[in-house]
């Protein structure tokens, strides 16, 4: 998950005070990983359509990440982890 794009998303929806919140509480139950220009390579030679997704599952792999959390599984059909919407992760 990137912490940047989800600020963005839930401050057009929620507002700046209501997205820090949330994120606040996001934050509560995740792990940041680290990365390095290695998985920006790797995304960039990878069949993975969009280069964000690509980023954030090499990303995962590297950091033996248990779920990706996403709003388009279908983007990461031959992923390795288990994909999941955050409502799916939430009702678990």
């Amino acid at each position: 998950m990137s912490y940047i794009s989800t600020e963005y998303i839930l401050r057009k929806q929620l507002g700046r005070e209501k997205a820090k919140q949330a994120l606040m509480g996001i934050r509560t139950i995740s792990t940041v990983c680290t990365s390095s220009g290695k998985k920006i390579d790797l995304a960039l030679v990878s069949d993975i359509r969009d280069f964000e997704d690509a980023f954030q599952y090499f990303t995962a792999l590297n950091n033996s990440a248990s779920v990706i959390i996403t709003r388009n599984p279908k983007d990461f059909i031959d992923s390795d982890l288990p994909v999941m919407s955050a409502e799916a992760y939430v009702k678990l």
